[in-house]
């Protein structure tokens, strides 16, 4: 039972064991319309599915876009409503902001997310709990692009490469989303990542990998999880 529970529910996910090729990307703080179309045509060409992270109030503001998203047969998770920080907020406040965008999704697209990632993957104890008692699967990854940061495209391909394996979920960004009291800065240019993501495609699959949405992931294999919070 314990074992069960751990697995199941207790669980921040960052990946799953298995021996089959499979990787499931992952885009955050999205959509965006300056962004998320031309990643949409990009994945459409290497037939890749994938899975989105949607920030509330960017889909109220582009809502065909996160119809197109969801019609193109990738997954929507939450990304609470203004991808503000969890940390240290009451339940309540959590609740509202993962209803929120619960609900602009919905709107949206017709469909309700069963996922969820914090913003920035920062998390307490109470973010976690409320999440899980709400039915969400929390989310977080295995390996990074680290594409906020700037760098040209073939640093974020090299990134990606060297950290993708059997049942990795990785990071990107298709969307910005600066959080208020960050330290670090964000480029709000995701140029580099739409450059970079060819290669990625191509030479990942190259090797015989599949891509697939986060929930088709979780369904092959026992999950990699990790106690990943912050206080």
């Amino acid at each position: 039972m314990y074992d069960y529970a751990c697995q199941n529910w207790l669980a921040t996910i960052v990946g799953v064991h298995t021996s089959q090729k499979l990787i499931a990307l992952t885009f955050d703080d999205g959509p965006h319309p300056a962004f998320t179309p031309r990643l949409l045509e990009l994945l459409a060409q290497y037939r890749a599915r994938a899975t989105f992270f949607m920030v509330g109030q960017h889909v109220e503001q582009w809502p065909n876009l996160a119809r197109q998203v969801v019609q193109a047969g990738h997954e929507a998770g939450n990304h609470t409503f203004t991808h503000s920080r969890l940390v240290g907020r009451t339940p309540w406040a959590v609740a509202g902001e993962l209803l929120r965008c619960k609900r602009a999704i919905r709107r949206a697209t017709g469909v309700s997310p069963r996922l969820m990632r914090p913003p920035e993957g920062k998390q307490d104890v109470i973010a976690f709990l409320t999440a899980r008692l709400l039915g969400y699967r929390v989310v977080h990854w295995s390996a990074s692009a680290f594409d906020w940061r700037g760098d040209p495209a073939e640093v974020v391909t090299r990134r990606v490469l060297s950290g993708v394996g059997r049942g990795a979920i990785v990071l990107m960004h298709d969307g910005v989303t600066p959080s208020p009291g960050r330290q670090t800065v964000v480029s709000p240019d995701r140029t580099p990542t739409l450059k970079a993501l060819p290669g990625v495609l191509g030479r990942i699959r190259e090797k015989g990998y599949r891509f697939v949405t986060v929930s088709e992931l979780l369904h092959t294999a026992p999950l990699i999880r990790e106690s990943w919070f912050v206080m």
